[in-house]
C-alpha cells in the first residue's frame, strides 16, 4: 500500500504491537503512515516503530 490512515484505532485494539506490525507488513517501504490517537502510547512504542 502507498499509505495507511488510521484514526483512534490503536487505543481500541488488544495488541498495539501486532497492529503496528500488520501496518508495516502491508505498507510499501516508501509508504506513508498517518495516525491520530487521543491517548499516549505506552513507553517508546511509536518512536521505536518509526525507526524501523
Amino acid at each position: 500500500m502507498d499509505g495507511v490512515i488510521e484514526t483512534f484505532v490503536l487505543c481500541s485494539v488488544d495488541d498495539i504491537y501486532a497492529s503496528l506490525r500488520e501496518i508495516k507488513k502491508v505498507l510499501k517501504p516508501s509508504g506513508t503512515y498517518i495516525f491520530m490517537n487521543h491517548i499516549a502510547a505506552p513507553g517508546d512504542l511509536i518512536s521505536s516503530f518509526t525507526r524501523e
